[in-house]
């Protein structure tokens, strides 16, 4: 396990602030790498929360069109991996999915309506069930605001703590 970790934060350092490293990663298979992994260990948070630093890494150095390109590529599996953990993650996964989710969307890149929808119901999920981790109420909250606007997104945690609702019927509110 600690040679995976140890290859992911190498990776990371590699592709962090350096749009060459970044566009070499993505040209030489990196993607499929990517997908490869996040399917082969889909069920171990810490070696997901590598990867999600490593993803972070890439679009932020890649320019704006390669970068909208390599999250649509990458966003899906992100989203069918963290929904397997969706019961068993802890506040600290909850926060690096989160920051992943959060540097996906930028001006260009655009979700399908079911994918957004299943965003939201993670998202609210993770903020009702780590209702006393204040940084993953923080970056939740944050999150729930930038993927679903500020005015649903207080209606569904409003609405959710005053019913206590489940995670699908947040995301049908928003």
């Amino acid at each position: 396990e600690s040679f995976y970790q140890s290859t992911w934060y190498i990776l990371y350092f590699i592709c962090s602030n350096n749009t060459e490293l970044a566009n070499a990663f993505v040209a030489n298979g990196g993607v499929a790498f990517l997908l490869e992994y996040l399917e082969a260990f889909s069920s171990n948070q810490s070696l997901l929360i590598p990867c999600f630093a490593v993803y972070n890494a890439v679009i932020e150095s890649l320019d704006k069109n390669e970068s909208v390109a390599f999250i649509e590529m990458i966003l899906g599996k992100l989203v069918d991996v963290v929904e397997l953990n969706l019961e068993t993650k802890d506040g600290y996964f909850y926060q690096h999915y989160c920051a992943a989710l959060a540097r996906s969307f930028g001006p260009g890149c655009e979700v399908s309506n079911s994918l957004l929808k299943r965003m939201v119901v993670h998202v609210c999920h993770g903020i009702f069930k780590h209702k006393n981790d204040e940084d993953a109420q923080h970056i939740g909250r944050r999150l729930l605001h930038h993927l679903a606007g500020e005015e649903i997104a207080k209606k569904v945690i409003d609405r959710a703590e005053m019913l206590h609702c489940v995670d699908e019927e947040c995301a049908a509110c928003a």
